[in-house]
């Protein structure tokens, strides 16, 4: 996952970042502590049309069974939202980025297939 130093900045529950993964012809950002989501993980994929809402709604579904009761996940559509349900703001970016990978490598052949069939 590669760090993009241009979008760290503090905020109130420490350091935001944004990293971009990829996965095969796909690429995901993955952001902490984003403009108006301060303390919240937001989860974004390239390459599908923004009326898509499948892709986020799939791997969402397959995050929120795999991270635990603790965290809310939320597919807005054409992003997912990640976060502490008990105490907004609490991290671990270790488990969330892991899940996130996990997520999409479990669904990637769909998601490649969908995206291929959208770009013909």
């Amino acid at each position: 996952m590669e760090k993009n130093p241009q979008e760290n900045n503090k905020s109130s529950h420490g350091e935001s970042f944004t990293h971009k993964f990829l996965e095969g012809d796909l690429t995901f950002w993955v952001q902490f502590g984003g403009g108006g989501h301060d303390g919240e993980y937001m989860v974004t994929i390239e390459g599908f049309d923004t009326m898509d809402f499948y892709p986020c709604n799939t791997v969402a579904s397959t995050l929120k069974e795999m991270i635990g009761e603790e965290w809310l996940v939320s597919s807005r559509g054409t992003r997912i939202e990640i976060y502490k349900k008990d105490n907004y703001g609490d991290r671990d970016d270790q488990k969330i980025e892991e899940s996130i990978k996990l997520a999409v490598k479990k669904n990637i052949s769909e998601l490649n297939e969908r995206k291929n069939s959208n770009s013909s």
